[in-house]
Parts: structure tokens; C-alpha cells; sequence
């Protein structure tokens, strides 16, 4: 059992009682709705409920072989519906859910928030499809790979090449030997401080660059708010109301910081980024250990 997994949805729980519950519920008459409810119980619950799905994943189902394979499978199907509802609709097939995204002009996206985050789903499930013999998992994955390139987000097409990249290592790790393995991180290392200097251009080119300049708003914006809840935060999904300044037009429509970890920094402070990582660690450890 992972105790840190435990002490993280603990924290989750009381902490968002104690920054909500208490001295928010009996503010205003709707203050049950939109505190308690909202900002409490849903997205607390949501979390974990998130942590117990991961530990029955690990305790249950990937130790077993039956049973990842069908995990494996499902994850398989998933990613090719996903795919299939995303080319339907840039197709332009019925819109059969279409959200409200403002000026959009790429409404295309499997049914998630944008399509940028559509993309990103599928670029991890890509090595998936290549574990199975049988040709129909080949074309689950191609459907992925056209999903992800009609998606026009770099950032999932450097999440697919990611992801093929780790594959491939994984099968030819083991045969390579000693000195080929350095040549190869010594290379990977050149490679990635390549890649870096040129990573700024390149985002400075993308016609999403505004966006980009946005999201560094976000992360300036709540420094003092921050400082004030450092060690405790203010409980999940507390971002919005209470690190974001309504009277500043470039961040008001924005509902999350856009950085997992900045976010779940402000929200369950330094003691629950300790229990996070805490809970990461183990995990790994227990990984390695295998």
C-alpha cells in the first residue's frame, strides 16, 4: 500500500473544508452552491476518486497479465473512438456535441475541452497500438496519428515523437551495449539543449503566441495571493475565485494556471506538493523495485 496516496486524499479532503467549509458556507444565500458545492465536493471527490482508480490499477490490474492486456486494450479503444469522432468532425459530419469555445475556427476535438488537449490524449496511446499483433490495433493507431496531425498542435506532435521515441528505446535498450548507451544520452543531451534554444522562435512563430503570453500572465498573477497560502493553499479548485483578478481582461476567462504543479502549489500549498511528490516517489520506487 502506498500510506503517501492515503495522506494525499486526506489533505485534499480536510483542506478544502477548512479553507471552504467553515468560514465561507453562510457568506451569501447561494454560498452552498457555489462554495460548497462547487469548490468543495466536486473536485475533491473528483481527485480521489482519480487516486483510488490508480490504485486499483496498480494493485489489481497491471500485476496481472489477463488483466493489463485488457486495460491495454480498452485504453486502445478509447483513443481510436476519440479519433474517429475528431476526424468526423473536421470532415464536417453532424456536430454531434459541439462546445461553446468562443471564435474557435477548429472545432474539431473529440469531445475534449480544445483540440490541442484532444491531441495530447492520443499522442501517449500510440505505443499502445503497437504491442498487438492483430492489424486492426495498426489501423486504431493510424487513426490516432491523423487525429493528432489534423489537430495542428505541435505540442501533441512532440508528445507523439516523445512517446514513439520511448518505445523504440524501451525495445532496443536492452540490446545495446554499455558504450552505445552512453553514445546515446550523450547524444539525447546535445539534442535537447539543441532543441531548447530553438524552442522560443518557434513559439514566437506559432499564430498561438498571444495565448502563450497569456498563460505567463497567469503564472505572474498570483504571487501575492501565493505568498499568503504558501505552506497550506486554499483547497482544490480554489483557483479560479480566489487567484485570479476579475478587473484584469487577459486573465478573467481563464479557469486553470495552465502548470499542474504551480496549480496544485496554490491550492494544496507546499504540504500537499510534499505529499505529492511523496506519493510519486514511492511509487517509483515500488516500479524499480519490480
Amino acid at each position: 500500500r502506498n500510506r503517501a496516496m492515503g495522506g494525499l486524499a486526506r489533505w485534499v479532503l480536510g483542506l478544502g473544508a477548512w479553507r471552504f467549509w467553515w468560514p465561507f458556507l453562510n457568506q451569501w444565500r447561494e454560498a452552498q452552491v457555489t462554495i460548497y458545492n462547487i469548490h468543495i465536493w466536486l473536485p475533491s471527490l473528483c481527485t480521489v476518486v482519480g487516486l483510488l482508480l490508480i490504485h486499483a490499477l496498480a494493485t489489481v490490474w497491471l500485476p496481472r497479465a489477463s488483466l493489463a492486456a485488457r486495460v491495454t486494450v480498452w485504453c486502445c479503444w478509447s483513443g481510436a473512438l476519440v479519433a474517429v469522432y475528431a476526424i468526423g468532425q473536421w470532415l464536417g459530419f453532424e456536430q454531434w456535441y459541439l462546445a461553446k469555445l468562443g471564435h474557435t475556427q477548429r472545432p474539431w476535438f473529440g469531445g475534449f475541452g480544445n483540440v490541442g488537449v484532444m491531441a495530447s490524449f492520443l499522442a501517449p496511446l500510440l505505443p499502445l497500438y503497437l504491442v498487438f499483433r492483430e492489424r486492426r490495433h495498426l489501423v486504431y493507431g493510424l487513426l490516432c496519428v491523423a487525429a493528432i496531425a489534423l489537430s495542428d498542435a505541435r505540442y501533441a506532435w512532440l508528445a507523439a515523437g516523445v512517446s514513439m521515441g520511448v518505445y523504440l528505446l524501451a525495445r532496443w535498450w536492452p540490446r545495446l551495449p554499455r558504450l552505445g548507451r552512453l553514445v546515446f544520452i550523450v547524444i539525447a543531451l546535445g539534442g535537447a539543449g539543441a532543441l531548447g534554444t530553438r524552442m522560443l522562435p518557434l513559439l514566437r512563430a506559432d499564430e498561438r503566441w498571444p495565448i502563450w503570453q497569456k498563460t505567463l500572465t497567469i503564472w505572474r498573477s498570483p504571487d501575492e495571493q501565493g505568498r499568503a497560502y504558501a505552506w497550506t493553499g486554499r483547497g482544490t479548485q480554489t483557483f479560479p475565485p480566489c487567484f485570479m483578478h476579475p478587473d484584469d481582461p487577459k486573465t478573467v476567462k481563464w479557469m486553470t494556471a495552465h502548470n499542474d504543479w504551480l496549480q496544485a502549489g496554490l491550492e494544496w500549498g507546499v504540504v500537499g506538493v510534499g505529499l505529492l511528490v511523496w506519493t510519486v516517489w514511492q511509487t517509483c520506487q515500488h516500479g524499480w523495485g519490480q
